[in-house]
């Protein structure tokens, strides 16, 4: 089972809501379905500057796929975290400084990971 603080099961239920399929939501960021897939189905996680066009198209916040569970059938954030916050923060600098911060933390993370 999926869990709601999985970032491709919220890609996915966000999209779905939005009525989009994957074909469609690729085809707005100009990659193509099967990314979309991977990208839901963990199987790679999207770099900073396609979870930024994301978060767009589906409008919402990269602190809601990153943070917070969502409500399958609303999309909205049950809480305020910290990182939340932090990531609401992330919404106020411009989209360059926005996807370096963002490929800072996905390395940091994946040498947590390889550690």
């Amino acid at each position: 089972m999926r869990h709601l603080d999985d970032l491709g099961y919220k890609i996915r239920i966000l999209r779905q809501q939005r009525g989009l399929s994957q074909a469609a939501l690729g085809q707005r960021l100009n990659i193509s379905q099967k990314e979309i897939s991977h990208y839901e189905n963990n199987y790679r996680r999207p770099p900073a500057e396609i979870l930024s066009g994301i978060a767009r198209v589906l409008e919402t916040s990269i602190a809601e796929l990153y943070g917070e569970p969502v409500k399958p059938n609303t999309g909205t954030a049950l809480k305020k975290s910290t990182i939340w916050l932090i990531a609401e923060k992330l919404e106020l600098i411009d989209e360059t400084e926005r996807c370096r911060v963002l490929s800072y933390l996905e390395r940091m993370i994946a040498e947590k990971k390889d550690a």
